[in-house]
């Protein structure tokens, strides 16, 4: 699939719209489960006994499962891996941990912001995260590339707009960092239904799409700070003076390629979430 992004007015600097961390974090807020409507087991409870042979885990991989819902995929998960839970709702959190009390850590987190650390977790993992796709997914993407392995995906349900949503988003994040995408049909086994087939999508970091995507967060979290948003402009030479982008000791072209591709990932979420509300920041970054 062809991503097509409207050029870059270069006039007096560069005019980039990146993810905007106060409107994520708000649409966390405004969409929270409702205890009463939505709180419940997942819509495929997985039984399988060969559940992480079909996914195509190792043995004790330690697993980050984001917008983890009634917790259900997490625990099966959990049987052969060291497995943490996070949901953005903090009452979906309180249902998923008083179904399952082992579960070793269960935490409120928006998926756009996890994993925190390279290296913290082998896999990010998801079943069917929806609405979130072309909200938070491509972020959540986007930061499982830091992992030591990537993300995994698993849906039941294909060709329905929320999972062609999610196809794109993973398409675009394959692309735009070199990360290696499959796609496999997997049986697994349900409750209430025996087989059923699932499609599992995979994104396979490596080290260069690891340095981008680590890269990428450091620049994104400067570029949402306080006096940066309400100013709506920065320099390169004070982005390269930062102590976040100084640590990974990026150059010059790096961080321009790094503000290119946040620059689409941020226009690839305004298009397709326009009836949430735009999740845009738009800054000028001037040379020096």
């Amino acid at each position: 699939m062809a991503f097509n992004f409207p050029r870059l007015s270069i006039r007096r600097g560069k005019i980039f719209s990146i993810p905007h961390f106060k409107r994520l974090a708000e649409y966390g807020t405004q969409t929270a489960w409702d205890e009463h409507f939505l709180l419940g087991p997942q819509s495929n409870i997985p039984i399988d006994e060969k559940l992480s042979e079909k996914l195509g885990l190792a043995p004790n991989s330690r697993i980050l499962v984001f917008a983890g819902g009634g917790g259900d995929w997490a625990h099966a998960l959990s049987a052969d891996h060291e497995v943490n839970y996070s949901d953005v709702s903090p009452a979906m959190r309180r249902y998923a941990q008083t179904r399952f009390p082992k579960l070793r850590k269960n935490m409120v987190r928006n998926a756009a912001f996890t994993p925190l650390n390279r290296d913290e977790y082998d896999w990010s993992f998801s079943f069917e995260p929806f609405p979130l796709h072309g909200i938070t997914v491509p972020l959540a993407l986007m930061r499982s590339l830091i992992n030591k392995k990537g993300a995994i995906l698993v849906y039941s349900k294909p060709n329905t707009r929320d999972s062609v949503g999610v196809e794109n988003d993973l398409k675009l994040v394959s692309e735009l960092y070199g990360a290696e995408l499959q796609r496999h049909n997997v049986p697994i086994a349900v409750e209430n239904y025996g087989p059923v087939q699932h499609f599992q999508w995979k994104l396979i970091t490596n080290e260069n799409a690891r340095r981008m995507a680590q890269l990428d967060s450091r620049l994104l979290r400067e570029l949402n700070r306080t006096d940066v948003t309400k100013r709506k402009k920065i320099k390169i030479s004070t982005l390269l003076s930062s102590r976040r982008v100084k640590q990974m000791k990026a150059s010059e072209a790096e961080l321009h390629e790094s503000l290119e591709r946040l620059n689409k990932l941020g226009a690839h979420m305004d298009q397709t979430t326009k009836h949430y509300g735009r999740r845009k920041l738009t800054l000028r970054i001037r040379a020096n």
